[in-house]
């Protein structure tokens, strides 16, 4: 039967016994249409709870969506789903370029990854032939080195590659599938995971055409698109200065202080970078060219160029590490980007040591002769080596913040900067409500793309009209009340789920701004793609059914609960110091209430924070609902 807008097929592909199989895309499609939702289907139902993350049992999946590969604008994204090493709970992860479309014109929706292989191997894809080869040829080699490699080797410079880099080969928790050498699949752990199985890249090239149901009603409502994106004043803002334009000094010296003296930030904000781009990319066939290719041509880190400095950078290496020099900051995502380490991850891994540094719990001798003093970036660049390589102390900080300060001690874990075990590298959560719960109660383990909205810091205010419309109340209060923040990460975890399993990148969603694509610009591109009617409505609740099946993948695997939706405790004990938000910290008793605000919209059992097996079948998820009935996780 002829698939549109899904290439109709998925590959699977068992390393232990090189067994390859494909199966049919439709039985999933019907019930996630595709995505993460396609890789969370898979890993509830086939992972059996007492599978560990690092282990041959876990499984991974790299899934795209029925957009994937067509004219819609941004739609590139891959989903990395997999058993989350550094939680135990939910791994899943997101990534642009032009892997996915590739992998979908190679004629398959998505690739599950299981057992483990004898010895380092990766995965070739050349539309239906597809083959486990030998790497020996690419293991120990940096990411950059091994597509680099692998194009060599198969005699195509058009070869796309995602590939894990040494942090990953040495079970760095952190640890992260890298594409086209600068998009990382940060959050999660991948990496490892992949290490564990030995399986050093997957290269991907396809020549098949992506169908479209009724293509002249397809290209129109993807021209529609693309005018409002051009139209639109987020994604020219986007369009001119990255992601890091939006960066601003609210996270110093690991969390301690939320501002910066402005003439330090000046130095590494946006106009600061200018000086070294000499190009800008986009994934495939975005209109937005957010990525800025930068060039050095100082010591001591000349002749470096490579793209990839984002918001996430300039926080986790800048104003986290208090480094004011953009040459090293960008050598330090280059290195996150070469050795395959998650830039979040790093940034609270470093800032965890400097403060235990600062704090004189461990000394010269502990760090191998490393002076971690605020601002050092050469010892940055150092330690960060030694945690992707597990060399000396390195070795203690690979295993994340959580553990390294449960092995130290000494009161380290009041900065160990972490939500359900998973590193967080943000900014503003003490005043920021909705961002804070977003992060708070993301079913990976902190991060804010899961579900923390950025509305509020992108406007003053929200007309009441949009208010009503997307959240339901005509005002959702000022950016540092509590007031019906639950409502606005509720919609904001649908809208990513949406755009998530359609394939389409989320910078280019009203998650960035109201005047950039809503669910209601997919609702006809969806159709037109796949023959399939449906509504905004039917989409958002597809993006309401995929955050339940992850919510339940964590209460069949772990004892994730109301417990872990708290933020990291410095953000409830330790005021802001200065600023427009002096004084701002989060309230347990307040953070209380807001969680069973949460909670409620959600259907889930207030006093637990886990899913109710009414609300689960109320939303089509009887097959997730008897699961965790039959593990005695929830009450029938």
């Amino acid at each position: 039967m002829e698939s549109f807008g899904w290439a109709g097929k998925i590959l699977r592909v068992d390393l232990s016994t090189g067994k390859i199989a494909v199966e049919p895309t439709g039985p999933y499609a019907d019930q996630v249409i595709g995505g993460r939702g396609i890789g969370q289907w898979i890993l509830f139902h086939e992972l059996d709870p007492s599978a560990e993350p690092m282990s041959a049992e876990n499984k991974l999946v790299l899934s795209t969506g029925p957009l994937v590969g067509t004219l819609a604008p941004g739609a590139d994204r891959l989903s990395v789903d997999f058993k989350n090493p550094q939680t135990g709970g939910v791994g899943s992860a997101n990534v642009g370029g032009h892997f996915a479309p590739e992998l979908k014109l190679a004629g398959f929706d998505a690739v599950v990854i299981e057992g483990q292989a004898a010895k380092p191997v990766f995965l070739s894809i050349n539309d239906d032939e597809v083959k486990i080869r030998d790497a020996s040829f690419i293991w120990g080699k940096t990411t950059w080195e091994t597509e680099d490699l692998l194009r060599g080797r198969m005699g195509d410079k058009k070869l796309r590659v995602a590939t894990i880099g040494p942090a990953g080969e040495n079970l760095v928790s952190g640890a992260c599938l890298v594409v086209d050498r600068g998009r990382g699949a940060g959050r999660g752990g991948s990496g490892a995971v992949l290490g564990v199985k030995k399986l050093k890249a997957i290269a991907v090239r396809g020549k098949r055409p992506v169908k479209v149901r009724t293509p002249d009603r397809f290209i129109q409502r993807a021209k529609i698109c693309w005018q409002k994106v051009a139209e639109s004043s987020a994604m020219n803002a986007l369009r001119q200065s990255g992601t890091v334009g939006v960066s601003v000094p609210k996270h110093v010296r690991n969390g301690q202080f939320e501002d910066w003296p402005g003439e330090r930030f000046d130095r590494i904000g946006w106009p600061a970078w200018k000086k070294y781009e000499i190009s800008r990319l986009a994934c495939f066939n975005c209109p937005v060219y957010c990525s800025h290719f930068y060039r050095i041509t100082e010591s001591p880190y000349a002749k470096l160029a490579c793209e990839g400095v984002e918001a996430n950078t300039i926080r986790a290496f800048g104003t986290n590490l208090e480094i004011d020099y953009p040459p090293a900051i960008l050598k330090l995502s280059a290195l996150c980007n070469q050795l395959g380490i998650d830039i979040d991850f790093a940034g609270a891994a470093l800032g965890w040591a400097f403060e235990s540094y600062q704090r004189g719990l461990v000394s010269r001798e502990d760090t191998s002769g490393l002076e971690l003093d605020w601002g050092n970036y050469e010892a940055a660049i150092r330690l960060l080596e030694d945690i992707a390589y597990q060399r000396g102390w390195g070795k203690v900080i690979a295993q994340g913040v959580k553990r390294a300060a449960q092995a130290l001690g000494k009161g380290s874990e009041e900065w160990a900067l972490h939500i359900k075990g998973a590193e967080i590298n943000e900014s503003g959560m003490r005043y920021d409500k909705a961002w804070a719960l977003g992060i708070a109660v993301a079913n990976r383990g902190g991060g804010h793309l899961e579900g923390a909205p950025l509305l509020l810091r992108l406007n003053a205010s929200i007309a009441p009209d949009i208010s009503r419309k997307l959240f339901g109340v005509v005002n959702v209060g000022p950016i540092n009340s509590y007031e019906h923040k639950e409502k606005m990460v509720f919609w904001q975890q649908r809208l990513k789920g949406v755009f998530d399993a359609l394939g389409v990148c989320y910078l280019l969603s009203q998650w960035y701004g109201l005047d950039a694509l809503g669910v209601e610009d997919l609702v006809p591109l969806f159709e037109s793609a796949t023959g399939r009617d449906t509504s905004a409505g039917e989409l958002m609740l597809h993006g309401q059914r995929i955050h339940n099946v992850e919510k339940a993948f964590n209460t069949l695997h772990t004892d994730i609960g109301k417990q872990d939706d708290y933020p990291p405790v410095r953000f409830m004990q330790e005021r802001i110091e200065g600023g427009p938000f002096s004084g701002e910290v989060i309230h347990e008793e307040a953070w209380d209430n807001l969680l069973n605000s949460y909670y409620a919209i959600q259907g889930w059992n207030p006093e637990t924070g886990l899913p109710q097996a009414i609300r689960l079948r109320e939303l089509g998820l009887d097959s997730i609902a008897e699961k965790l009935i039959r593990y005695g996780r929830i009450q029938p």
